[in-house]
């Protein structure tokens, strides 16, 4: 489960392929850091026109339906479902991610903040799998993130966890063709991140990377 991320400007290391791309599309978003559903955010999709290429575009995080409004998450056990089934089939992509954020214990509004993150270096971007769409009613494009059942450190705080694919397998997940072929990268997701606590972004000005309170793994 994802409710809450960061973009950020990029990673420090010179942008290629695909980064590069979400790179020249940044400055369209309205932030880059605490999105939430409803938010515009980007995605990075096959080029229609031209499928070996990639296409970074910007879109409103969460699928409209009659039932909900924003429905950002998708999980993998539920993707032959109506809302999800022709999207999987047809309209992968991925969503670059500086860090996330997932909660644990307490009361509400007492809850304690985690931030995760790429082990290797703060900033470098996670590719989470995920779904898009055109609304069919306005026409504005739309995503959701795919979701798994948590493992690695998340584990320990909550029971679901976005898909966040190999930085080498990101290629062969949006070029893939049947649903049945990309369900096998879902068995290739990622489970090495860094968590911490830190400050809860939403109850602090937070234009920028998490505020750490103390490492744990």
């Amino acid at each position: 489960m994802c409710n809450l991320y960061d973009i950020g400007p990029g990673p420090a290391r010179q942008a290629r392929g695909w980064e590069r791309e979400v790179v020249s599309v940044l400055g369209q978003l309205p932030k880059l850091y605490a999105l939430r559903r409803t938010d515009r955010g980007v995605v990075v999709r096959r080029d229609r026109s031209a499928p070996e290429a990639w296409q970074a575009t910007p879109m409103r995080w969460g699928f409209r339906r009659e039932f909900s409004d924003c429905i950002n998450n998708a999980r993998t056990d539920k993707l032959d479902s109506p809302t999800w089934t022709e999207a999987w089939r047809e309209r992968r992509c991925v969503i670059p991610a500086s860090a996330f954020y997932e909660w644990s214990g307490g009361e509400k509004g007492a809850k304690q903040t985690y931030a995760l993150e790429d082990p290797t270096a703060p900033g470098t971007w996670l590719w989470m799998a995920g779904l898009w769409e055109a609304d069919a009613r306005t026409g504005e494009l739309c995503y959701a993130m795919l979701t798994r059942d948590a493992s690695g450190p998340i584990a320990a705080i909550h029971d679901r966890m976005p898909v966040i694919l190999p930085t080498d397998r990101v290629e062969a997940f949006l070029q893939t063709g049947p649903a049945s072929e990309a369900a096998a990268f879902l068995d290739e997701a990622r489970d090495d991140l860094r968590m911490y606590r830190c400050l809860n972004p939403l109850k602090t000005a937070q234009n920028g990377p998490p505020v750490e309170e103390s490492f744990l793994f």
